[in-house]
């Protein structure tokens, strides 16, 4: 077994707790600021890692600069060293402004750690793991295809896609080819209504299930989670809690929920215990689930 490969960026998240969101010729005192690690690969495999014993790889492009050498750091700290070779230019960075009510909204500083290099994948065999993670953000970038390419040509033997905020920047000819590769899609509500011009979260699970004949997991905030399979179809209740900020709850979702299913677990109840990790995950600042936060949600 050689467990889950998330592909994908990790990045420095700065993040900043203000009383309300900023508006045009505002003037916003802060409550707090702090830098955290972030990226929705890297917020996922941590997930995957602190709530299950199986092993993850992370394959997430290394840049330099300030905010790179930081990723690197924070990384080492955790123990994780990226499979993926580095870039020798500046990392960007990802401003996370959240509000009273633990809603964020991310500028994003988007450098070289979103983008690929084909040959990066020569000696990665992405088929000899168990579950593959990927993001739409990566995928939507001009040279997202040699990641979709590297998939294609990978016998998987299970794929979760999260396409994310940006699915509709991702070219419809890309999209279905992913589709083709029959993945897991991962998406919240808004994602799955805007992408297939529905108006109920069932009829848009439904339409993406007819295009991939996979589970298709449309998470609800705190109601918990849809799903659309040929085992379980319905919604999981979620778990209600105080958020300090949303950032990296579906990460967090998406991460438990794959490794969850690889261990054998029956979807319902990976669902139940993804719902519990995204639950975890908005009661701590920035996007990395604990250790200490996802215990907390036990019993």
């Amino acid at each position: 077994m050689r467990g889950l490969l998330f592909i994908g960026s990790a990045v420095a998240d700065v993040v900043l707790h203000a009383p309300a969101m900023p508006v045009k010729d505002g003037d916003v005192d802060l409550r707090s600021q702090s830098v955290t690690l972030g990226g929705c690969a890297c917020n996922a495999f941590t997930a995957a890692r602190v709530t299950s014993p199986l092993p993850c790889a992370l394959f997430a492009p290394m840049a330099g600069g300030v905010w790179g050498q930081w990723v690197r750091e924070a990384l080492r700290r955790s123990g994780v060293e990226s499979l993926c070779p580095a870039w020798d230019a500046e990392a960007g960075c990802c401003y996370c402004v959240v509000d009273a009510s633990g809603e964020r909204t991310f500028l994003c500083n988007r450098g070289p750690e979103y983008h690929f290099q084909a040959q990066w994948f020569n000696n990665l065999a992405p088929e000899t793991y168990d579950a593959v993670y990927c993001c739409g953000l990566e995928i939507m970038e001009a040279d997202g295809q040699v990641i979709v390419d590297a998939l294609k040509r990978a016998r998987l033997q299970r794929l979760l896609f999260a396409p994310g905020p940006h699915i509709r920047s991702i070219a419809e000819s890309r999209m279905e080819e992913i589709f083709r590769l029959s993945p897991i899609l991962h998406l919240n509500r808004d994602e799955a209504l805007a992408y297939t011009g529905e108006t109920d979260t069932a009829a848009a699970a439904e339409a993406l299930y007819k295009r991939t004949h996979q589970p298709v997991i449309v998470t609800l905030g705190a109601e918990g989670a849809y799903a659309r399979s040929e085992a379980f179809t319905g919604t999981v209740p979620g778990l209600r809690v105080t958020p300090v900020d949303t950032i990296g709850a579906g990460d967090a979702h998406a991460g438990t929920l794959l490794a969850a299913l690889c261990e054998g677990l029956p979807l319902a109840e990976a669902l139940h215990r993804a719902n519990r990790a995204a639950a975890a995950a908005v009661t701590v600042q920035g996007g990395q689930l604990t250790r200490d936060a996802w215990e907390a949600v036990q019993g």
